[in-house]
């Protein structure tokens, strides 16, 4: 039987999650016969090599493991890994992520409909590591319906059509402001896709679960830097503009609640103390953020985690207004 999907993991220096998101692939209801799994290695240093020779002989499918020249990043990655793909369908899932059992079945299924080119399915937390979250977990993976950003996370190509589109733009691959390579081609080449009138489809039962990090306090509150290329995303593609973007301008209306916020500290200190006021959906925001009616010891705590969720915050506009003049671009 021949190979229909071919599921491409770029990966770098992360081999136990790597290990888990195999396992979780080699779990699959779809017939191991009618996939292969392709691991595309940035030069790991951790033992990755050694971690996947033992692990080829282990592999109900076929397992390619090949190692890049040089890390250019997990775009250049994902095209390498489509090129020499055999299936007629590319899925798309990081190294930090584990597939339901039932992930291939749904995503190949959305493929029985000649019109699909590509296709995305929910990202979710592992239920156990989501009751146990901390203030300093790195959220923002989540999807459960289509989302307008899209994600390498859970994402389905018909291969010829991934190709006839020259694949992810692999300069959408940039290092942010503490040198992370940040990779926004997922959402580049969906939206290029669409502007060509492919057709898409979100499968629910395609699901994968994502890994839920915990972060060193200072890291978390600068995690939003890498987001400086939304401007680019949105000079490129207007459409996202309309159906994300708060009237079209604001990414979300979180950062409404902030511009309002600083407005009214401004003016309420410089022309009026009645001007504070605008400060109150800011506030407001918070309390709905960080709950802390739950418990006393979340009040005693309240202050404190409402300030570094003021400076994440602040850290997303700070990449918002430098991308904005980068690209061009003003989201705000």
């Amino acid at each position: 039987m021949s190979i229909e999907v071919s599921v491409i993991i770029p990966t770098r220096n992360r081999r136990a999650w790597l290990r888990r998101a195999l396992e979780a692939c080699w779990k699959q209801t779809y017939p191991a016969s009618r996939f292969e799994v392709i691991v595309m290695d940035n030069l790991s240093s951790d033992g990755t090599t050694e971690m996947m020779r033992e692990l080829e002989a282990l592999s109900p499918c076929r397992l390619v493991y090949h190692v890049n020249k040089e890390n250019r990043g997990p775009g250049p990655s994902r095209n390498g890994g489509a090129r020499i793909a055999q299936g007629r369908v590319l899925a798309f899932c990081d190294d930090d992520c584990c597939p339901a059992p039932e992930w291939l079945e749904h995503g190949a299924r959305a493929f029985d409909d000649p019109d699909i080119h590509f296709a995305n399915g929910p990202v979710r937390y592992w239920p156990e590591q989501a009751r146990q979250a901390r203030f300093f977990s790195r959220y923002g993976h989540e999807v459960n319906q289509e989302n307008p950003l899209y994600s390498w996370s859970n994402s389905f190509f018909l291969r010829a059509t991934f190709l006839e589109m020259g694949g992810t733009d692999e300069s959408l691959c940039l290092a942010d402001f503490l040198d992370r390579v940040v990779d926004c081609g997922d959402t580049d080449l969906c939206w290029r896709m669409r502007e060509k009138g492919y057709r898409n489809m979100f499968v629910p039962g395609a699901l994968v679960y994502h890994e839920l990090e915990t972060m060193k306090p200072l890291n978390w509150v600068m995690e939003p830097l890498r987001l400086f290329n939304v401007p680019l995303l949105a000079a490129r593609h207007p459409g996202l503009r309309r159906e994300l973007f708060f009237g079209g301008l604001f990414f979300n209306l979180a950062n409404v609640y902030f511009y309002l916020a600083v407005l009214g500290l401004v003016l309420g200190a410089a022309v009026h103390p009645a001007a504070f006021a605008l400060a109150g959906p800011k506030l407001l925001w918070c309390l709905k953020v960080l709950q802390p009616w739950s418990s006393p010891a979340r009040w005693l705590k309240f202050p404190v985690q409402a300030a570094l969720v003021v400076a994440r915050q602040a850290c997303f506009i700070v990449a918002l207004w430098y991308g904005s003049f980068r690209f061009r671009s003003v989201v705000l």
